[in-house]
């Protein structure tokens, strides 16, 4: 009976010293790092590069030819409409304004939106001559598919803002610039100035 007691205590002993000395090592291993396992990292990059470009496709602007009338002082005309204010500013010898449809036309061809600026190489007294009397004006105003422009804003020969935040769509990504002068008595000559466009 005493062995069986005996036996049945170094039996229990046998196994807390067991579990114990698993429970060691089970903990001894989690505090020692892994081996022979390797760890990679792998990086993907792209730059993609915004370009802002503006493209001029029709590139001239006509106002024609005539004189003031005896009975006006004054001319207005745009050049994108034969219409001229007052109506017989013109001695009708030639022609003031266009058809209608006499303007520059410009699009977006980057990959950004963009904004247009424009400088003219002229303001009115140089358009139109230093012997023109008080009242001449040479301007210019912006119609954008999309975004905003400026209307009637005269040339003052730095750059001016022409159109906002003109998208790259297709349809929605062109613009045209109507331009008009007030003619006053004293004008004469021939004027030409440039017109330049840059976008931002």
């Amino acid at each position: 009976m005493n062995d069986t007691k005996t036996l049945a205590l170094l039996l229990v002993a046998a196994i807390v010293v067991s579990l114990g000395g698993t429970m060691v090592s089970l903990d001894r291993l989690g505090q020692l790092a892994m081996t022979g396992r390797a760890t990679t990292v792998g990086t993907a990059t792209v730059t993609i590069t915004a370009t802002s470009i503006v493209d001029v496709t029709d590139t001239t602007v006509a106002f024609g030819s005539d004189s003031l009338a005896e009975s006006n002082d004054v001319c207005f005309t745009w050049s994108n409409t034969s219409t001229t204010t007052p109506a017989d500013c013109a001695d009708g010898g030639g022609a003031w304004g266009s058809a209608g449809t006499d303007v520059f036309t410009f699009e977006n061809t980057g990959s950004s939106t963009i904004d247009v600026d424009v400088t003219s190489s002229d303001n009115a007294a140089d358009f139109l001559g230093s012997s023109c009397s008080t009242g001449k004006a040479f301007g210019f105003s912006c119609s954008p598919a999309s975004g905003t422009g400026q209307t009637t804003l005269e040339f003052s020969k730095a750059s001016q803002n022409c159109v906002n935040n003109l998208v790259t769509t297709d349809g929605s990504d062109t613009g045209n610039m109507a331009l008009y002068v007030n003619i006053t008595s004293g004008c004469s000559g021939t004027g030409s100035a440039t017109i330049t466009f840059a976008a931002s």
